[in-house]
């Protein structure tokens, strides 16, 4: 009787066994699945900020490019009236010149 409550014994404990060694592996299983979810869900999250990275990166050079352009035209504004400016000058200038002239001529 001694002997066959050592082989149930055993025969449990051989069950119980392969009953934990399937529950660790489950377990395993499940925390593979859980890494390769974070994995994928970190993944998707580097793509969200590259993508949008880019985005903005694009904006701040077609900014940097808008910039430039109005610059250009700023700098191009700025000559044509600094040029009308000298303009106006050389043209009083010269009637300055020529009234003087006159009125010299009649003295």
């Amino acid at each position: 009787q001694q002997q066959g409550w050592q082989k149930t014994l055993e025969g449990n404990m051989q069950t119980y066994q392969a009953i934990g060694q399937m529950a660790q592996q489950a377990a395993q299983f499940l925390a593979d699945l859980a890494q390769k979810r974070a994995e994928k869900a970190i993944a998707e999250a580097m793509q969200e900020r590259d993508r949008k990275v880019a985005v903005l990166q694009q904006e701040l050079d077609t900014s940097v490019i808008e910039t430039e352009h109005y610059e250009q035209q700023r700098l191009a504004l700025a000559q044509h009236y600094s040029d009308q400016v000298k303009a106006v000058k050389e043209a009083e200038k010269q009637k300055i010149s020529e009234l003087e002239a006159f009125y010299a001529e009649k003295s």
